[in-house]
């Protein structure tokens, strides 16, 4: 064996060395990140998503009288969490399920600046972070939406007039947008959709948002030439 045969195996030794570390620091890293969701924790998120993150095993009691107090039901408890290698099976074939679920997934974690609301090709370009459009196209994530809001694991799913399919991930009483715009309201008497937009909203969220309060007769939507759109809430005055 020459020299420069010997200097190759001690680099590929050396990788393979580092690669395992690496692996092992982010096992640990996982399971502390699983460890850390605590009866508190866990409490908190059902509390203000109406979901449960069932990953702690040793905190089961707590899960289930959170269920009960809450009115939570089975399809919304995560049971594991899905990472981006579950996603296919051996043969490369997508599990539409558990692309539904890895979706959840990030949706919750970047909850309070989408609102979780998406229309289609706004949750294929919410994946591509994770470098699966290569993948996964906008079928799989329609597809796998409309399984979600079948089994009621998610508020709704809907195709708007437009053509244009929306996915609502939360139930109403379980965001706090409406909260901002009556803060909004409070202060300026009015809200403008660009208000709204302004905040890095999406559209549909900020409409979702309002077309709420309308509905509850808390707020009322005028339209004119000259002033545009505006949304009033008489009662806050």
């Amino acid at each position: 064996m020459g020299i420069r045969d010997i200097e190759k195996k001690i680099k590929l030794k050396e990788a393979m060395a580092k690669k395992a570390a690496e692996l092992k620091a982010q096992e640990l890293e996982s399971r502390a990140r699983v460890q850390d969701f605590t009866a508190v924790k866990i409490r908190a998120i059902a509390e203000k998503h109406g979901f449960i993150l069932a990953i702690n095993d040793e905190i089961t009691a707590e899960i289930d009288a959170l269920r009960v107090r809450y009115g939570i039901p089975e399809s919304r408890v995560i049971r594991k969490i899905v990472k981006k290698e579950d996603l296919f099976d051996e043969k490369g074939r997508l599990d539409h399920d558990k692309l539904g679920w890895f979706i959840f997934q990030e949706v919750l974690a970047e909850k309070e600046e989408t609102g979780g609301i998406f229309t289609i090709p706004e949750l294929f370009m919410f994946l591509k972070p994770f470098d699966l459009s290569e993948k996964i196209g906008l079928k799989d994530v329609q597809k796998s939406m409309q399984a979600m809001a079948r089994s009621n694991a998610i508020a709704g799913y809907e195709t708007l007039k437009s053509g244009v399919d929306v996915v609502y991930f939360f139930d109403e009483k379980f965001t706090s947008d409406y909260k901002v715009v009556l803060g909004l309201a409070k202060q300026k008497g009015v809200v403008l959709l660009e208000d709204l937009l302004a905040m890095r909203w999406a559209q549909q969220r900020a409409e979702k948002a309002l077309e709420s309060l309308v509905r509850s007769g808390i707020a009322r939507f005028d339209e004119s030439y000259i002033k545009g759109r505006k949304w009033y809430f008489p009662g806050l005055k």
